[in-house]
């Protein structure tokens, strides 16, 4: 598959050496900006921005014609290895990783939780992705052997490994369902979101999908090398637009937070006349120019 060259300048090549396309450029700037966008003021719209410049890429670079889907992981959580996504044939995202037999259940440091093996684990084998190349990362998946450079160039194949246990756990409709309505202010919103600040809701619907994938997707830092991760963004912005449509008047320019991660290092609260940064994708953008779906940078609606 070929991809976009790079926008980089000749300046900034040697300190990206795994940056050999626009599509790395896309998982360089989040590599950047990881501590910067989440468990933060602005992760819903910085991610929001993101895949908004990805889907301006794809149509201006790649001739694509529709609009960026969006996956809604609660529709699979009861057999999400049957999910139409991951059936490996031309109209999905292609299979899920060569299964990986004899592993036993993994502990999760962070979260401190154990979780059962998936049912992939090696490389995407069928489907449109299936001979991609990953250039970089993985910087912390547990298990495995991770870069020591953020940009280190580690070519290597697209790997999946969809876990059951996260979408069921995480991910259904009750877990959905909770995180709209049992949160009415943006700061208990987005921890719920995230999985933050809770004893049982570690990962929130957000972690639940990164890790239900497992593999390239369950990279915190290099995550976008599974065009996956756009489609799961799509569903959190959905998430995020429905809770802000329940009650517009008090929401629509609801805000709270830092822009760093758990406020470490301590960070001034977040404003809406804050930019928000986007490396190599695109220029920095005003808080309050994607606050809105209808205003500033943005116009679309979910149907």
């Amino acid at each position: 598959m070929k991809l976009p060259p790079t926008h980089m300048t000749a300046a900034d090549a040697p300190f990206y050496p795994g940056v050999k396309s626009r599509y790395d450029e896309y998982v360089a700037t989040h590599i950047n900006y990881t501590l910067q966008v989440h468990d933060t003021a602005d992760f819903f719209a910085w991610h929001r921005t993101f895949i908004h410049f990805w889907e301006q890429d794809l149509k201006n670079l790649c001739g694509y014609t529709g609009v960026l889907p969006y996956w809604n992981w609660a529709l699979d959580a009861e057999a999400l290895q049957d999910s139409p996504l991951f059936t490996g044939d031309e109209f999905s995202l292609g299979s899920n990783g060569a299964y990986i037999a004899n592993r036993t259940d993994t502990w999760l440091a962070v979260q401190d939780v154990t979780v059962p093996p998936g049912l992939g684990g090696g490389c995407v084998h069928s489907g449109p992705f299936a001979n991609v190349t990953v250039d970089l990362g993985p910087l912390d998946l547990p298990n495995t052997k991770n870069v020591n450079s953020s940009f280190q160039y580690n070519p290597r194949c697209l790997q999946r490994d969809l876990n059951p246990w996260f979408v069921q756990n995480y991910n259904t409709y009750t877990n959905l369902t909770a995180t709209l309505l049992d949160n009415i202010y943006i700061a208990d919103f987005q921890a719920a979101a995230q999985g933050y600040n809770s004893a049982t809701n570690k990962f929130g619907v957000h972690g639940g999908g990164h890790w239900s994938t497992g593999g390239s997707m369950a990279d915190f830092h290099s995550s976008p090398a599974d065009p996956l991760f756009f489609l799961h963004h799509g569903m959190m912005d959905h998430l995020y637009t429905t809770w802000v449509n329940l009650d517009t008047y008090r929401r629509q320019n609801a805000i709270s937070g830092t822009s760093t991660l758990g406020n470490s290092p301590v960070s001034p609260e977040m404003t809406l006349n804050d930019t928000l940064p986007f490396g190599f994708v695109a220029s920095n953008v005003r808080f309050a120019d994607v606050i809105d779906t209808f205003g500033g940078l943005l116009c679309y609606r979910y149907d």
